[in-house]
């Protein structure tokens, strides 16, 4: 063999240069979107960048107008008032998430290529999850007094147990029917949803202040509010993604067979999600008391704002490759490139104005808070590669590898945070998280990069 013929680089090398070639394409093709006005309308012209969009937009305009809600709220009813309508909200979004049973998920996986079967698999989920919603919320108010004693007087009256109950299946629906839009690739319609949904909770709120100063008009305004949005999504949007649709309470034993096992456990795994993210504030309670608790859930939840985006981002990726498997390698690369178009900028920001934004809240929230709100921004990159990774993972319906990242983060996240915040404050879960999702996204990235070799072999 000729001496002087080049050697090939090792692997860990050829990798690494792919990789850096990527980068850089990746980054030119964003610049050339932030500046082009015509591949930006080639961007919204393609289906899952639209209805990312618009997910986007629902997503950061949610968290805008309960800020307003709630500053109009705290202003005009008493503190008791706000404190027990804050967690009656609270309460019925988790009995609303665990009522779903998991079926947003297969209705994003299966409905588009349900065909005549789209509707039945509409009602069904829908019909379930009402029921569940049913027994969930009654089991909540009949064991009221032990779990959460504050809320006993929703027992003690007749009214209130039932429209509690009656808000927690409007709930329930509404997430499944917003999904159900998203599968069929019209996320406009659920960002509509919420935010009539929003609008209509803010006027009835001020309408409410005049006769009705009280728990109950803070309560009936995001219950009717609520209620009214749902009737007119049925009504007008639901027709429009299902010809000849019509709410009907059915349950079918083909629909539920096909959907049950991926439901589950996808259901499963957003359970010991949403397990870490509440078992944290009972950790930072026990070890730093309530005070602190305040400071972190202020930070955490500024910051919680900025994983709704590659959230958004993700689920138009899980909705477009349940439509069309065979796309989802340019897919992935799509939502690559727009969740770095739009987090990084303004994970950016947030990171650079962390303690002024905080000050909003109070000098004590910025002195204290600051740290942990720059850290989710950090983590907030290696997030949006692990959510993608999980969407690809729905789309294979390898939902036993969804479960075990999920538990890994929890694990990772809990472990670090019981040893750290005792230690060095409310910033010790900013470093769970971050090394949790850190370790994750490097796995997740040799993943990728196997898959596009694959895609570039066949």
């Amino acid at each position: 063999m000729n001496s002087n013929t080049p050697k090939e680089p090792p692997q860990e090398q050829r990798r690494a240069n792919w990789l850096g070639s990527r980068v850089k394409v990746l980054t030119t093709e964003v610049t050339g979107l932030i500046i082009s006005r015509e591949k930006q309308k080639q961007m919204f012209a393609t289906s899952l960048y639209r209805n990312a969009l618009y997910l986007v937009i629902n997503n950061l305009a949610g968290p805008l107008t309960s800020f307003l809600f709630w500053i109009i709220v705290a202003r005009f009813y008493s503190t008791s008032a706000v404190g027990l309508a804050s967690a009656v909200a609270s309460i019925v979004t988790l009995l609303g998430l665990f009522s779903t049973f998991g079926f947003e998920f297969g209705l994003i996986r299966y409905l588009a290529n349900a065909g005549h079967n789209a509707n039945s698999m509409v009602n069904t989920s829908l019909t379930l999850g009402s029921i569940v919603a049913i027994i969930f919320s009654c089991i909540f108010l009949t064991g009221v007094s032990i779990w959460s004693p504050a809320l006993a007087p929703l027992r003690q009256s007749t009214i209130y147990f039932i429209i509690f109950v009656i808000f927690t299946v409007v709930t329930t629906v509404t997430i499944l029917m917003g999904n159900a839009f998203v599968a069929q690739r019209r996320a406009h319609f659920t960002m509509i949803n919420n935010l009539t949904s929003s609008v209509l909770e803010l006027i009835m709120v001020l309408l409410f202040i005049l006769f009705l100063r009280s728990f109950r008009g803070i309560f009936f305004a995001m219950v009717f509010s609520g209620a009214i949005t749902l009737i007119i999504s049925m009504r007008f949007f639901l027709p429009k993604i299902l010809p000849g649709f019509r709410p009907v309470p059915i349950i079918s034993r083909s629909v539920v067979r096909e959907m049950i096992h991926f439901s589950f456990t996808n259901y499963i795994a957003n359970a010991v999600w949403s397990f870490t993210i509440y078992v944290l504030p009972i950790m930072v309670i026990n070890a730093l008391g309530i005070q602190a608790n305040a400071y972190f859930f202020i930070s955490w939840t500024v910051g919680g704002v900025l994983g709704t985006i590659s959230l958004a981002t993700t689920t138009s990726l899980f909705a477009e490759g349940s439509f069309d498997e065979k796309k989802m390698v340019s897919d992935i690369w799509r939502c690559l490139k727009l969740t770095c178009i739009i987090l990084i900028p303004i994970a950016v920001i947030v990171f650079l104005l962390a303690d002024k934004l905080l000050l909003l809240f109070g000098t004590a929230y910025s002195l204290e808070g600051t740290g942990l709100l720059r850290i989710m921004c950090i983590a907030a990159l290696p997030l949006a590669l692990n959510s993608i990774y999980m969407s690809i993972l729905r789309i294979q319906k390898k939902s036993i590898a969804l479960i075990l990242l999920t538990v890994f983060i929890a694990i990772v996240t809990l472990v670090v945070s019981y040893f750290l915040v005792p230690r060095v404050g409310i910033i010790g879960t900013g470093f769970g998280w971050l090394i949790s999702q850190g370790v994750l996204a490097i796995f997740v990235l040799s993943r990728l990069v196997k898959l596009k070799k694959q895609d570039n072999l066949q």
